[in-house]
């Protein structure tokens, strides 16, 4: 289709000004989807050891060891002292145990697979 000289100048600034426009649009969505995450989830409470295999051990505040076993909700204290240790991984033995946290009944993903590594694991 042939359209007069001005039609042309004024329909590639048109174009242009589109463009722009639409490049806008998609820098905002794509900076402000990157803000959301995992990271503003709440804090969570409750972790619960769907797994566990070899020797894991939680020291609640830091103090004594507490017995867990899989599919036993463990409370985790606010003041951030709960730890968790892993025994080393050797040859013949390996120690990990699968995690799943929770905000009071809201399930916060992924689950979490600690251990396998040469040397025990502390955590806190």
């Amino acid at each position: 289709m042939f359209l007069p000289t001005k039609y042309s100048k004024f329909f590639k600034k048109i174009r242009y000004l589109l463009l722009v426009l639409l490049t806008s649009v998609i820098l905002i969505f794509l900076l402000n989807t990157s803000r959301t995450g995992y990271a503003e989830n709440p804090r969570p409470t409750v972790a619960t050891f769907s797994e566990i295999r070899g020797t894991v051990r939680v020291y609640p505040n830091g103090n004594a060891q507490q017995r867990i076993t899989p599919n036993r909700d463990f409370r985790m204290n606010s003041n951030n002292n709960d730890q968790l240790w892993v025994a080393a991984t050797t040859p013949r033995s390996s120690s990990w145990a699968d995690i799943l946290f929770r905000e009071q009944e809201q399930v916060i993903d992924p689950v979490v697979r600690v251990g396998g590594a040469s040397t025990s694991t502390v955590s806190s």
